[in-house]
């Protein structure tokens, strides 16, 4: 029997890059607010702004609000940095860098990812690289040791990570779910 879990923010937020960033949706195509609405059930506009802001920050999506367009456009290549501002919490940071190192963590595959993990970042620990595992499994990636592979992987499940069923999420009682 599949686990019924709630998503938290930055969950919520992985999902949102994922839908900038992969099919059907091209650098060229506009996201309307419908469209990610249709994934992420009510999501409050504000909510949403708060989450690309956070993505834009940390340097993962390079994207604005076009009224002529009536949804967000690509305005140029994500670079990858976190944006500097002068009155950024250390908090704030910290978040804006687990985005990063989460996004970098679903692209590992299956070649080693604990290593990739660990060379990618030596400041890690293995508990934070439970956590990132964790997190990409709550979202739909296959992240963690397979019996099949003999080793660990991270890859996409294409059953639980589906763009056309809104990514298996649903909305009850106010809360962002999905079976895990």
């Amino acid at each position: 029997m599949k686990e019924l879990i709630e998503l938290n923010q930055i969950e919520r937020q992985l999902i949102l890059y994922g839908m900038f960033t992969s099919f059907p949706y091209q650098i060229d195509e506009v996201i309307t607010y419908g469209d990610i609405k249709f994934i992420l059930g009510k999501l409050e506009k504000r909510t949403l702004q708060r989450d690309i802001r956070d993505l834009t920050d940390a340097g993962l999506l390079c994207v604005k609000y076009s009224k002529k367009e009536k949804g967000y456009v690509w305005t140029g290549k994500p670079t990858g940095e976190i944006a500097p501002k002068k009155d950024i919490s250390l908090k704030k940071i910290q978040h804006l860098k687990r985005l990063q190192r989460l996004v970098a963590c679903s692209c590992l595959g299956i070649n080693n990812p604990v290593n990739i993990y660990f060379e990618m970042f030596p400041e890690a620990s293995e508990r934070m690289r439970q956590r990132d595992f964790e997190t990409l499994r709550h979202i739909g990636y296959d992240a963690g040791y397979s019996k099949d592979k003999q080793g660990y992987i991270v890859i996409m499940d294409d059953d639980m990570f589906n763009v056309y069923d809104g990514y298996g999420i649903f909305i009850e009682d106010g809360k962002m779910l999905r079976y895990l």
